[in-house]
């Protein structure tokens, strides 16, 4: 299994289980553009968006073209409710 299959198969209520996706897998390589990109992905935008949170809190830092990207994403959020986000800066933004 993969970080994408699990992330798609997450029931969505158990945070033992994407703490347990999180702690397998938020030192690979390539976890944070996977996990921004799964959130494109319908049946996985819960379990991308809980990731991203708990990669935060964990102290990751997302640069600005990742924040532009999560934001643009949450225009696009399941069952074509559409928000309109605020950009700015956040306490997670660290420049390259």
């Amino acid at each position: 299994m993969n970080i994408e299959s699990e992330i798609e198969r997450w029931d969505g209520k158990s945070s033992a289980v994407i703490e347990a996706v999180y702690n397998r897998y938020f030192d690979s390589k390539g976890f944070l553009s996977t996990i921004i990109q799964q959130q494109e992905i319908e049946r996985a935008q819960g379990g991308a968006s809980w990731l991203l949170k708990l990669y935060l809190e964990d102290g990751g830092a997302i640069d600005l073209k990742q924040e532009s990207d999560v934001l643009g994403k949450l225009n696009k959020l399941e069952g074509g409710r559409q928000i309109t986000p605020t950009p700015k800066p956040t306490q997670y933004f660290h420049p390259s």
